[in-house]
């Protein structure tokens, strides 16, 4: 079996979510990346926008089968999770 040496392109790049300091503008910012076409969402626990990802992702009216998110957690993070301990 040969690979084609070619393939079309579907999605656009990763939307990033990191942005030091106040995050207010987290789920505007998210629902309007979904709906311009993004479909990676480019997260992690430590950037505090987990729930307005959250919210953004309902709100879009896309179906979250759809988007796939990409999220990042230290190993600190992981020592605080009784299952991880």
């Amino acid at each position: 079996m040969s690979l084609p040496k070619s393939f079309p392109l579907r999605v656009a790049g990763g939307y990033g979510t990191w942005a030091s300091g106040e995050n207010s503008w987290a789920k505007d910012a998210v629902v309007t990346a979904l709906k311009a076409g993004y479909r990676h969402l480019d997260c992690a626990w430590m950037y505090g926008v987990d729930e307005a990802v959250g919210e953004a992702i309902k709100e879009s009216g896309i179906p979250r089968e759809e988007v796939f998110v990409t999220t990042k957690a230290s190993i600190r993070h992981f020592q605080t999770i009784s299952c991880f301990r």
